[in-house]
């Protein structure tokens, strides 16, 4: 009886990081980017705050860098991108979009969006 509870609880611990694991992947996500010219809807991490500029600290470059507005929904529409300051992602591209607080426009970096490749084919650069 003990060697079938142990095997139970096992499997079901097993079952639950397989689970989590599938679902926390953002490659599973990047297939549901849709668009082209015009802009580009796809999933990203949220909340996630819009910078004022492409850039991942103020200096002399990018001035002084503050959040603008916040992407709450994990399904966003993205209109452009740019090149800035390399990020966490390993590049420089970032994606410029409207927030979900205020409607202000920001830059939000690749390393946030589920893009299979950066910068999105078929997306303009800004």
């Amino acid at each position: 009886m003990r060697r079938i509870q142990k095997f139970a609880q096992l499997t079901a611990g097993a079952a639950l990081i397989a689970g989590t694991l599938v679902a926390g992947a953002p490659s599973a996500q990047a297939a549901s980017c849709s668009g082209g010219s015009s802009g580009m809807y796809c999933g990203n991490y949220a909340p996630t705050g819009l910078l004022n500029h492409p850039c991942v600290e103020s200096g002399p470059e990018c001035g002084n860098i503050k959040v603008v507005d916040t992407l709450r929904t994990s399904y966003s529409w993205f209109k452009c991108y740019v090149r800035g300051e390399q990020h966490s992602g390993g590049n420089n591209v970032w994606y410029y979009t409207n927030g979900d607080d205020h409607g202000n426009y920001g830059y939000i970096a690749a390393a946030r969006v589920f893009t299979s490749v950066d910068p999105a084919p078929g997306l303009p650069r800004c």
